[in-house]
């Protein structure tokens, strides 16, 4: 559900039905529509790889090696009703399929051009959605190599260096540098050509260098191999809260037993792990469990009696947002807020928009206590309701805030969504009961087929640059007798990145941003935690 979208549609006719009771105005603004891009696809994209984000205006998707971002094709595009679509003129491969746009903008308004237009994607891009408003958007477009070179006698894993296109080898010590046998290279895309041909270069006593073509462009690399005085090296570590992925690597061939042996900085006594393992050719990995936030642990890889060099990594914190339990709550006239204070100030909800309207509505998210109605303590209560002018307003709860007034002249400064945060929760936890109504507004705005309300709850993370990082939610259409408790596991797109802001979401009716859903759909919530250790 983009609640973003919802509150300010909401918010706004009942202000402006307020404002009109006081005067009367012959000033008529814009109607407020939002545009979006609501599918969007390019050639070869890799099936389940779309992200589209309507609150951060983002889509990102990836693609396979073997197609040319410079030259991509557009193969889907499409858009919320009434909505025109510019992308920056610099981009068009073949700008003779646009009319011209405004400010070295073209206009894209079909999707016969769409689907024949080629454009550099090699760099994320800015588009532009106009309305009656503008929205910029956000595109990236990312590649997925699998780079890689192995060798002879080769120790650990290869480093390479995408963005300096260097990559360092270590062989075993003693190994003849002027005898260098390359047995697998892949530096680039699937379809690129290398020169030399790798298998005709052995001499590695200083750097070698491959010219390397994909369609008409070539890169040039640096491949430098060195001897190591051991049979074993420490690799990276990958740290969360409470586990911690390690790398080690060895010599290709060894039968050695490998491992490793870690504790807590500054302890005497070591932990040694032997099982658990996971071993290829040239390294190995094993994952740490039952750690201590916030705690700097030394670690190094072993291989039968001999040790790696020591390295050390620091677990994240655990850190858990205010009133997960749902047991605070402060009411200001109609309006319910679930903190301590009368003001969306850590959890917010559309209660505001709704309590402003004329006719006398009460908040449609508010807190609720007893048997049946709560796990212990008080729950928060949602329920979808028939409201003016929009006809329909879902039972909302999300961590963000919402603004004391509504500014009609700016309504996308009225929303905040996701809260400062730096921790990497692997799993959200709860109790929830749904009871579902059958779909009685707006229908057509609702997936062919569906007949029934969905309750939605979701978690999402955000990093330092406003990137969507992880993402997981649950949906019900049943009607439930009794809470259930629910687990919703947390995928990351990339598991090294820093979490910097997080909301978790929670609304009686999915469709509820297009006014669409069954009055009446009721969706109890309570006592949600977040889980930091391991999902699998």
């Amino acid at each position: 559900m983009n609640l973003r979208r919802y509150f300010l549609q909401l918010a706004v006719p009942a202000a402006a039905c307020l404002a009109l009771a006081g005067c009367i105005s012959n000033d008529v603004p814009y109607p407020y529509l939002v545009g979006e891009i609501t599918d969007f696809n390019v050639q070869g994209a890799i099936e389940g790889s779309l992200s589209i984000k309507s609150d951060a205006r983002t889509v990102t998707l990836q693609v396979s090696d073997t197609v040319d971002l410079h030259k991509l094709r557009i193969t889907t595009l499409r858009l919320t009703p009434d909505t025109r679509f510019s992308i920056d003129s610099s981009l068009l491969v073949n700008p003779y399929k646009f009319p011209n746009g405004s400010a070295g903008f073209a206009s894209l308004d079909s999707l016969p051009r769409a689907a024949d237009t080629r454009i550099d994607a090699s760099r994320p891009f800015r588009v532009r959605l106009d309305t009656y408003q503008t929205y910029p958007w956000k595109v990236t477009v990312s590649q997925v190599f699998d780079r890689k070179i192995t060798v002879s006698g080769q120790v650990g894993d290869a480093i390479i260096d995408a963005a300096n296109r260097t990559v360092l080898v270590y062989v075993a010590e003693g190994q003849d540098l002027s005898d260098i046998t390359i047995t697998d290279l892949q530096l680039e895309s699937s379809i690129s050509t290398t020169e030399p041909d790798f298998r005709s270069v052995h001499n590695f006593t200083r750097p070698q260098f491959f010219l390397v073509t994909t369609f008409d462009r070539t890169v040039k690399w640096s491949v430098s191999v060195l001897t190591s005085p051991v049979n074993v090296t420490t690799g990276s570590a990958e740290a969360w809260a409470t586990f911690a992925t390690l790398r080690g690597g060895k010599q290709e061939g060894s039968a050695a037993t490998p491992g490793f042996q870690y504790k807590k900085q500054g302890d005497a006594e070591w932990t040694t792990v032997t099982s658990g393992i996971t071993s290829a050719a040239t390294s190995f990995t094993t994952r740490l469990t039952g750690l201590t936030p916030k705690t700097t642990y030394t670690y190094r890889a072993t291989l039968g009696g001999e040790n790696g060099s020591e390295a050390s990594f620091t677990t994240g914190p655990a850190e858990v947002p205010a009133n997960l339990s749902f047991d605070t709550w402060t009411q200001s006239g109609k309006t319910w807020f679930p903190n301590a204070d009368a003001d969306n100030s850590y959890w917010a909800t559309g209660n505001r928009g709704v309590t402003m309207s004329p006719v006398n509505k009460e908040s449609n998210t508010s807190p609720v206590e007893g048997a049946g109605n709560a796990i212990r303590g008080k729950a928060a209560h949602l329920v979808s309701i028939a409201v003016p002018f929009v006809k329909f307003a879902a039972g909302n709860l999300y961590i963000g805030s919402f603004a004391e007034r509504v500014d009609i002249s700016n309504p996308t400064a009225n929303v905040t969504f996701g809260r400062p945060y730096a921790s990497k929760p692997t799993r959200l936890t709860g109790y929830y009961k749904y009871r579902s109504k059958a779909i009685d507004t707006n229908k057509e705005k609702i997936p062919a087929g569906t007949t029934m309300d969905v309750g939605h709850i979701y978690i999402r993370l955000w990093d330092a640059a406003d990137n969507q990082i992880a993402y997981g939610e649950m949906t019900d259409d049943r009607v439930m007798d009794d809470f259930e408790p629910f687990t919703i596991d947390i995928a990351y797109n990339d598991p090294a990145a820093t979490p910097a802001r997080i909301t978790i979401v929670a609304t009686s009716s999915k469709w509820g941003d297009l006014f669409a859903g069954g009055v009446g759909s009721e969706l109890w919530v309570d006592e949600f935690a977040l889980g930091f250790d391991p999902v699998d």
